[in-house]
């Protein structure tokens, strides 16, 4: 009898080959339709985003980036036990750079390739045509002063750079800590 059950269970076998075989591209469908979805829900989403964009609220504020930075980094530093009266100056090595799209378009000539750019502009609400951004690099640190006051020994004061090195990426040489 068992001879007999081997030759059901090989002809049942390629059927559920098969049948696996189907399952698994389906799956592969299903992966490759989904990520049409969300690239169409993400031009979607981009031209939406484009459509309400005004210059003033894309605008990037150094001012509010070095004052925010500030401000976390005095709350940092009056958390430190024996530390009182804490002011903080950071300074940037440079300022914010917006990157746009661009087109660039290249043209075969007897010379060579002839390679060209040029930004990719939009209608604004009040009809100017302006530039779509696309990222938005931020400024570069160039070092921090802090004054405080309180019982600032050596070991305080090299706590306090260590934070500061930490929490803005700077080395040792870039901070100041006085009291």
């Amino acid at each position: 009898m068992k001879n007999e059950e081997i030759p059901s269970v090989i002809r049942k076998r390629p059927l559920f080959i098969i049948l696996l075989s189907l399952l698994f591209f389906i799956g592969i469908a299903l992966v490759f339709l989904s990520d049409k979805d969300q690239s169409s829900s993400l031009t979607d989403n981009t031209a939406a985003a484009n459509a309400v964009f005004t210059e003033n609220e894309n605008a990037f504020s150094n001012e509010g980036y070095v004052s925010s930075l500030e401000k976390r980094l005095k709350e940092m530093i009056s958390s430190i036990d024996g530390v009182e009266n804490v002011k903080v100056m950071i300074t940037l090595k440079n300022t914010s750079e917006t990157i746009y799209a661009e087109k660039t378009e290249e043209r075969d000539l007897p010379s060579g390739k002839e390679r060209s750019s040029s930004i990719i502009l939009r209608k604004a609400k009040n009809g100017d045509e302006v530039p779509i951004p696309v990222s938005e690099k931020l400024p570069v640190i160039g070092g921090a002063a802090v004054t405080c006051s309180g019982n600032i020994n050596g070991t305080l004061k090299a706590e306090i750079i260590s934070l500061i090195s930490c929490a803005l990426d700077l080395p040792t040489n870039k901070i100041y800590v006085g009291g």
